[in-house]
């Protein structure tokens, strides 16, 4: 038996409005979430999936600032 393969690409985390560039727009999503907690990952603002939407959420961002994505 065989099955078609399927393939997809999923937007990094650092996307956060999932538009194909790292920018303020993705900043500004950020920083509506500021210091918010929930489960780790709960939110895309979330970045680095640790549960809490703070510095390491942004130092993430300033890494990829410009970066694009297909």
């Amino acid at each position: 038996k065989t099955s078609s393969m399927n393939s997809y690409i999923k937007p990094p985390n650092w996307d956060i409005n999932m538009d194909g560039v790292c920018n303020i727009f993705d900043v500004t999503l950020l920083s509506t979430k500021w210091m918010q907690t929930g489960a780790p990952g709960w939110i895309r603002e979330d970045i680095n999936n640790d549960g809490t939407v703070n510095i390491g959420d942004v130092s993430i961002v300033s890494i990829y600032w410009m970066h694009t994505w297909p």
